[in-house]
């Protein structure tokens, strides 16, 4: 299972890059916790997962940085990588559900506000 980070398990701020100061989303830190428990989860992120872990450790997560593997087995602790690697489900604030290309367009230009 795959979830972002930025608004998804880490409070969004648009123009902040810096997350040291921000919280987590409510429900997120035990809801990944649960997730743990009965899945193998990794967090899929576009920031340097280096910024990532030390956040996640200071809510007690253990995690590993991206070994390069090409899955995710482990439900102990979360990987946190900028690769996509298989997962069974992606979690994303800013996704549109693929079911075919005419919903998908039409999905896009709303979201883009038609540009």
């Amino acid at each position: 299972m795959a979830l972002d980070f930025d608004g998804v398990i880490c409070a969004s701020a648009p123009g902040d890059d810096d997350i040291a100061g921000r919280g987590p989303i409510p429900g997120a830190l035990e809801s990944l916790r649960f997730l743990l428990s009965r899945y193998a989860v990794f967090v899929l992120t576009a920031r340097d997962v280096k910024e990532v872990i030390p956040w996640l450790n200071s809510y007690g997560f253990a995690t590993d940085s991206d070994n390069g593997g090409p899955t995710w087995t482990l439900r102990d602790q979360l990987l946190v990588t900028n690769r996509k690697i298989p997962a069974d489900i992606y979690l994303d604030d800013k996704a549109i559900r693929f079911w075919n290309w005419e919903q998908s367009m039409d999905q896009i230009e709303r979201f883009s506000g038609g540009v």
